[in-house]
């Protein structure tokens, strides 16, 4: 065979095996936590593995992995050379949004709607690690990995790789990872706090039990205080105190929770902030009253628990102003223990602890309850004034809301509802909340999805054909870039504390320009909504806290943010006639200057 010919067949032969080597897998791709991967929707690449962090932090990326016409099989992933770090894989279930979300997220049509996020969009998270799955032919799936950094690991650089296994002919895909580990280590108590509502540590409560157990008779109370204890490990894991109102008498599985008896490794927990106590005690959650005699036997049991920061009787939910003399009522029969309401600060009502909805809060409102002696938190979310917390926003929401607190020194953000499964409020009764995306929905015609929900059931027996196969809660992406945010501050609390006062403000303001009664209904968000920008800020701090100084410039990127919307028509004949006057003036000017024949 002429040398020519010899040369064009060794050349198809190393093509066609090299071919063979990589066939199943048509495309990975890594993207960052903030992302949603929702199809049709452009993201930002991960341009490699290079992974920062300080100890007792989570950090977290996504794959996108895309099977060839000829499918993918044996499939798992593992995270190999990174020591102690304690790697979780899970995989990315979709959520079908047919509606978008009404009223209560943003003003639907407006700018603070956010583009984009419609049709499937994944939230579940279901934990695989090592599972092996398949893929059929131009099949994707979307994964999640979680690396926790454990509070004893050495500082300094670790080299590792992301390795895609997958059976022949395809060959195992090796990324290479590397993991910077700051000598540094996350408060176990958070500067961003949180209160988040739990429907199912009430032992009377069946929505939740219903879900896990064929018939609820058959759960034993052991069983039902194991499913509890999952639910609290899980919000711990994520930075989040969850809470429910409690008995009438302080009982063991309170204790357990106030001491850090729950967040040990003698009772299955491994994550951040281990055996350290639930630093929030609520009492009659959503309204109610004590006796003078229970309050003071409360304070006195509060006081053995070193972690605890705030204990209340939650009075009264949104009173009216026919409310506040019922509401004054239950403060004062309440005393001395301290008294929640959601409301603005008013000084009306007699309580020391108000939480105003998101778009409802007013920065002199909280100056005056604090010159008054009392607090203002905040709870909820609703764009622009802050990021909501449903489906179908954008990934960075959740994250947003840990600046703004930090911003604007709010001690506590509050979110109604952790595992809203039925909607009694809608009176539709149990919910699908896999094959259904509002979950949500109210006599005012408020439509939610995901509302409620940054926690799902991993068994349901009510909707077998969404039943995950997991013996216990499941997080959602919204409760991950919660914790994200809320481990973003800490940061910016650490560089505060090295003395960059300066950088840390200018960086705020870059971050979130705008935010609470600085915006106005329906227009478009302030900060940029692209995880690259989020990313690079978290990279600044980390450079300053580890070097002194840093040479990156955080700026808002050409687009950030959803294009706006078409404006009015009347906007648009304003423009147009604006265009016509102009034309009209050139074609008099030209033809004054045109010489004459």
């Amino acid at each position: 065979m002429p040398l020519p010919l010899r040369l064009l067949a060794t050349s198809l032969l190393l093509c066609a095996l090299a071919s063979r080597a990589w066939a199943g897998i048509d495309s990975l791709q890594l993207v960052d936590e903030s992302e949603k991967l929702v199809s049709g929707r452009a993201i930002d690449e991960l341009p490699d593995l290079q992974l920062f962090a300080i100890k007792d932090e989570t950090l977290a990326f996504q794959l996108l992995l895309r099977a060839d016409q000829e499918g993918l099989q044996g499939v798992s992933l593992a995270i190999e050379g990174l020591g102690d770090v304690r790697a979780q894989v899970f995989r990315e279930d979709l959520i079908p949004i047919r509606e978008r979300s009404h009223e209560l997220a943003w003003k639907p049509g407006s700018a603070a709607e956010p583009e984009g996020m419609g049709g499937d969009v994944p939230d579940r998270l279901v934990p695989i690690d090592d599972r092996v799955f398949s893929l059929a032919g131009g099949e994707q799936r979307r994964l999640w990995i979680d690396l926790w950094i454990p509070p004893q690991a050495q500082p300094g650089v670790r080299t590792g790789s992301l390795r895609v296994r997958c059976a022949p002919p395809c060959q195992d895909r090796v990324v290479p990872m590397q993991l910077e580990i700051l000598d540094r280590l996350m408060p176990t108590s958070a500067r961003a706090r949180t209160m988040l509502w739990f429907s199912g540590g009430d032992p009377k409560e069946e929505s939740i039990v219903s879900r896990y157990f064929s018939e609820s008779s058959s759960a034993s109370e052991a069983d039902k205080r194991e499913l509890r204890r999952k639910h609290y490990q899980l919000a711990r894991q994520h930075r989040i105190t969850l809470f429910w109102g409690h008995e009438s008498q302080p009982n063991d599985e309170l204790r357990e929770l106030l001491s850090g008896e729950m967040f040990s490794e003698s009772a299955g927990y491994q994550g951040p902030a281990a055996r350290i106590g639930q630093d929030l005690m609520v009492l009659e959650a959503y309204g109610g009253e004590l006796t003078q005699a229970s309050a003071r036997d409360w304070l006195a049991f509060a006081k053995a628990f070193a972690s605890l920061r705030s204990v209340f009787v939650y009075v009264m939910d949104e009173p009216r102003a026919s409310d506040f003399d019922e509401a004054n009522r239950r403060v004062e029969v309440s005393r001395p223990m301290p008294a929640f309401i959601t409301s603005i600060y008013d000084p009306r009502l007699h309580a020391d602890i108000f939480a105003a909805p998101a778009w409802l809060y007013r920065r002199a409102k909280a100056t005056q309850a604090r010159e008054a002696g009392k607090e203002q938190w905040i709870y909820n979310g609703a764009r622009p004034f802050t990021g909501s917390f449903v489906i179908d926003d954008r990934g960075v929401s959740p994250r947003v809301n840990a600046w703004i607190q930090y911003k604007f020194d709010i001690e506590r953000w509050f979110y109604w509802e952790a595992t809203y499964y039925d909607d009694f409020q809608g009176k539709r009764g149990a919910v699908d909340v896999m094959a259904e995306g509002i979950n949500f929905s109210n006599r005012h015609g408020d439509r939610m999805n995901g509302d409620g929900l940054l926690i799902y059931p991993g068994r349901d027996h009510l909707f077998p054909d969404s039943d995950a196969g997991f013996d216990g809660p499941l997080a959602s992406i919204r409760l991950k870039n919660w914790r994200r945010g809320i481990e973003d501050v800490e940061y910016l609390v650490m560089a505060r504390a090295a003395g960059f006062d300066d950088e840390v403000d200018a960086l705020l303001d870059t971050m979130v320009p705008q935010a609470l009664d600085q915006m106005r209904a329906g227009a478009a968000v302030s900060w940029p909504e692209d995880a690259a920008t989020w990313r690079q800020a978290r990279r600044y701090l980390f450079e300053l806290l580890r070097d002194g100084h840093s040479d990156l410039r955080v700026e808002k990127r050409p687009g950030n943010g959803p294009p706006r919307r078409a404006q009015s028509h009347r906007h648009w004949l304003l423009v147009g006639a604006a265009v016509l006057v102009l034309l009209a003036a050139l074609r008099m000017r030209w033809r004054r200057q045109r010489p004459r024949a």
